[in-house]
């Protein structure tokens, strides 16, 4: 079975985020965590597919969790989710091979990334 973590300090985006994968993927396995410190403790065991990350949360910032994260995870599918849409922002996600989502959120956005995904995978 799939396992998916979803970090992001904002409840409402949590919500939002594990309620698109319930309804398009209701077989994966859903960790959610509050902060980008969580993420990295909770990923250190390995075996998520997919992993989506806020840029701005408390304790560790989305990029610095995927770097850490990559290391016990790297096969998962990242995506860096922020309403930063700066240039150096993007460039450096991409640089870490994170897939970019800008915030606002929605399931279009979030059901793209999680068919690139798919086709990423063997």
């Amino acid at each position: 079975m799939p396992k998916i973590l979803i970090a992001d300090d904002s409840l409402l985006i949590r919500m939002m985020l594990k309620a698109i994968v319930s309804a398009h993927r209701p077989d994966w396995v859903q960790v959610e965590c509050k902060n980008g410190e969580e993420a990295v403790q909770a990923g250190e065991a390995g075996g998520f597919a997919v992993i989506t990350l806020d840029m701005n949360m408390p304790l560790m910032d989305g990029m610095t969790a995927a770097e850490r994260l990559r290391r016990s995870n790297p096969d998962a599918a990242i995506a860096l989710i922020t309403a930063n849409v700066q240039d150096s922002i993007r460039q450096r996600a991409g640089e870490l091979g994170l897939y970019f989502i800008n915030k606002p959120i929605d399931e279009a956005k979030i059901l793209a990334f999680l068919s690139e995904c798919a086709h990423e995978r063997p």
